[in-house]
């Protein structure tokens, strides 16, 4: 709508693309996901790749626009958005976050956090240039807060303050008292 952003869109056989959903297929993510989620990625037979020609400067706008341009796309073929990126695999209504306030950048919609034995972690920063962040040693009952760090500082860094090596997070008493 703002005519500063421009976007290539590339259709691929999936034999052109060399998508195989079947290691998916086998993934915990199709365990854990819609059993419509995997059914239309069972039935791929065509991908549709979108990348930025160029972009607004406001960059926000762009990006919905990006992510909207994929999620019509995906209803409309009946078909799933995927950021391998992030590892992030939606259907067209999941592709943005729920109660999103305002039309600023909302990290959720770029980047998933996951836990593995304690280790959690982004995925999805590194489109934007940006480290992906981790926390270690986390204990089992506090994984959800964890996660919930995680994509506060994911977002407090899209919107400009990002995080750097040797960074402490918290309040000042915490931060004294460590």
């Amino acid at each position: 709508p703002d005519r500063k952003t421009v976007v290539r869109l590339r259709v691929l056989s999936k034999e052109e693309a060399g998508f195989d959903p079947e290691p998916f297929l086998r993934s915990p993510f199709a365990l854990q996901s819609e059993p419509e989620l995997v059914a239309r990625v069972r039935a791929t037979w065509t991908l549709m790749q979108l990348t930025f020609e160029t972009y607004d400067p406001a960059v926000y706008p762009a990006l919905r626009f990006f992510l909207s341009l994929a999620a019509r796309f995906a209803d409309i073929s009946e078909g799933v958005v995927a950021d391998p990126v992030s590892q992030r695999y939606s259907l067209p209504f999941e592709v943005f976050a729920p109660d999103q306030a305002d039309n600023r950048i909302d990290a959720r919609d770029f980047v998933q956090v996951f836990e593995a034995g304690g280790y959690c972690f982004t995925m999805g920063m590194r489109k934007f240039v940006m480290p992906e962040i981790e926390l270690r040693d986390v204990p089992p009952h506090q994984v959800g807060t964890a996660k919930n760090l995680l994509i506060s500082l994911a977002q407090k860094s899209l919107l400009g303050t990002p995080l750097s090596i040797g960074m402490r997070i918290g309040s000042k008493p915490a931060l004294e008292v460590a």
